[in-house]
């Protein structure tokens, strides 16, 4: 179980690093225009996801959705 967790936070990170570069690349608002928020979820919505999703966007970009998953 210890070696299960250690691949979950790093599969986490990874995506959160993922989503960062694509931002900071501009590959995301060269596409679309606009910069826009990018959601990293669970297999479900939950803090975990709402956490990484929080961590790989700017500051308050999220926000609505870390509420709405906080209110399930």
């Amino acid at each position: 179980m210890e070696l299960a967790g250690q691949i979950d936070e790093e599969f986490w990170r990874m995506c959160a690093h993922m989503a960062i570069r694509l931002r900071d690349a501009g590959v995301i608002s060269s596409k679309s225009g606009k910069p826009i928020p990018m959601l990293i979820p669970n297999l479900e919505y939950d803090d975990e996801g709402a956490e990484v999703t929080r961590d790989a966007n700017p500051h308050g970009v999220v926000d609505r959705f870390g509420k709405w998953v906080g209110e399930m």
